[in-house]
């Protein structure tokens, strides 16, 4: 049986430096900026510094401790990471992480678990002060917030149980990851460096083999429209991959739809981003949502199939060559980066010969087929990760 208990009493919250340490200035510690803390809960940049160099303005933590970012949105993301294998004993990084010192009667992977599930997360962000974009998590919800604590034995065997769980899931997500990488490497490997061209392909206008299309724009003036139509975002499109888990609907009508209803193999281009690294960005359209329009932040290039091959033309596009002259076209107004028709249109893009761009298609549909089945493994471990945690925190593990 579990008792509940509050952080503050069985960790140290955000421990001070003590007198004898500062004293050693020459001293070689770790570093961990904010960027070094990963969302899925490990340090994924330690630097090394001297301590005189860290040891005022920044945040002293000891190897062993649990990190958690206090600021938002670092915090709701999961940034945070349980200390254990710190290269130097003593640590400082970014003034934005809370500092959770285990005390005897809880182990610090247990307790990283605790900070890190969505529970915990969905309380701290409820409890943030601080003007809007800046808010932080207090330290004085941190020392009072109530969690299950059975006895160390116990703790010890519940976090072994998440890390296994936790160890699944990151072994799906590098599959994945990997899967990637062998398609960059293919297209490489078939085209060459996508921006010297060693190989020689033709060179064209993207608006020369296809034709482009704007889309609509969202207003609270089409309510009269006749039809209710699903409609793609910036939200659903990625660099060769589609995000179909939440679709809007925009009224349209009759013509409307008949001039932008989207077609399979369409490649859908991200038109305004606020970030510039993701003007330019696209993917093509699967068709699996019929009848479907987009907005006009997305921009359309329906290609000719007698001369390109909608995957690789999509593939050239998120490629450095691509990227690079898609970033060189976009204009910054109010905040929002964009392209526009124009600039997709002029775009220049290589050709090979069209049985070579479909061989490379093959290769992406068979790793596709790969990649679904793998990402329908990993929400499946998500679940299982997520469910795991859930009853840990409520004493039922």
């Amino acid at each position: 049986m579990s008792s509940f208990v509050a952080i503050g009493d069985v960790a140290e919250i955000n421990p001070r430096v003590s007198r004898g340490l500062a004293q050693e200035s020459e001293r070689t510690v770790s570093f961990v900026p904010m960027a070094g803390v990963s969302e899925d809960g490990r340090l994924s940049e330690v630097l090394e510094k001297p301590l005189r160099e860290v040891l005022r303005g920044y945040t002293y933590f000891e190897r062993g401790d649990v990190l958690l970012a206090k600021i938002t949105p670092c915090m709701e993301n999961g940034k945070a990471a349980h200390v254990a294998d710190l290269p130097h004993s003593v640590g400082f990084g970014s003034t934005e992480f809370h500092v959770l010192r285990p005390g005897p009667k809880v182990d610090g992977r247990y307790l990283f678990y605790m900070i890190w599930n969505p529970k915990f997360r969905f309380a701290a962000k409820n409890k943030m002060s601080g003007a809007a974009g800046q808010q932080r998590v207090p330290t004085d919800f941190l020392k009072t917030y109530k969690f299950p604590l059975p006895p160390l034995d116990e703790q010890r065997r519940i976090a072994a149980t998440l890390d296994r769980a936790e160890a699944i899931r990151r072994k799906r997500q590098e599959s994945i990851r990997l899967t990637e990488e062998f398609l960059r490497s293919t297209f490489l490997e078939m085209f060459g460096d996508p921006v010297t061209n060693p190989k020689g392909w033709e060179v064209v206008d993207l608006g020369s083999i296809s034709q482009i299309q704007g889309g609509l724009q969202v207003t609270t003036k089409r309510s009269g429209n006749p039809l209710e139509i699903p409609y793609l975002r910036v939200a659903n499109v990625y660099r060769d991959r589609l995000d179909l888990r939440e679709i809007k609907t925009m009224a349209v009508t009759h013509a409307e739809l008949e001039r932008v209803k989207l077609a399979k193999g369409d490649i859908l281009v991200v038109e305004g981003h606020g970030n510039p690294e993701e003007i330019g960005r696209s993917s093509v359209w699967n068709a699996s949502i019929n009848p479907c329009i987009h907005q006009n932040h997305l921009i359309r290039a329906r290609v000719y199939s007698s001369v390109a091959d909608p995957i690789f033309i999509s593939a050239y596009i998120n490629s450095p060559g691509g990227r690079q002259q898609l970033f060189s076209f976009g204009k910054t107004t109010s905040g929002l980066n964009t392209i526009n028709i124009s600039n997709v249109k002029n775009t220049k893009v290589l050709l090979p010969p069209l049985p070579l761009q479909e061989n490379y298609r093959r290769i992406v549909e068979s790793v596709k087929v790969f990649q679904t089945k793998a990402n329908r493994s990993l929400g499946l471990n998500d679940n299982l990760f997520n469910s795991l945690t859930h009853r840990a925190f409520r004493g039922e593990l």
